[in-house]
């Protein structure tokens, strides 16, 4: 979520092997991340990758008591980043996917 601004702090937090398996170093994220489609991959990937979490936490509520559920509330935020984040192509660095959600 922080991508942009780290980027503009000069600070990268992205996995290094995805970046490395699309040629990229972090002087791409900050230099150009705006307009580099192998970037907005790794951003897609991890997104996908997000989402089985969160099937995967949902299989697995039958199994929490119910105060336990509790710990899945955050679910719900991530699953509206993740709506966001699709709606813009996983382009982090659009303008649209940074206005805040007043409703979080």
């Amino acid at each position: 979520r922080g991508t942009p601004y780290n980027a503009s702090q000069r600070r990268v937090y992205l996995p290094t092997n995805m970046l490395m398996e699309r040629n990229l170093s972090s002087q791409n994220v900050i230099r150009d991340g705006h307009e580099n489609e192998d970037l907005r991959e790794v951003f897609e990937i991890i997104a996908h990758r997000a989402e089985e979490h969160l099937n995967s936490a949902r299989l697995r509520k039958k199994y929490i008591k119910r105060d336990g559920a509790k710990v899945l509330l955050p679910a719900l935020v991530a699953d509206s980043y993740l709506d966001a984040l699709s709606k813009v192509n996983c382009n982090v660095f659009d303008p649209k996917f940074t206005v805040r959600n007043s409703m979080l």
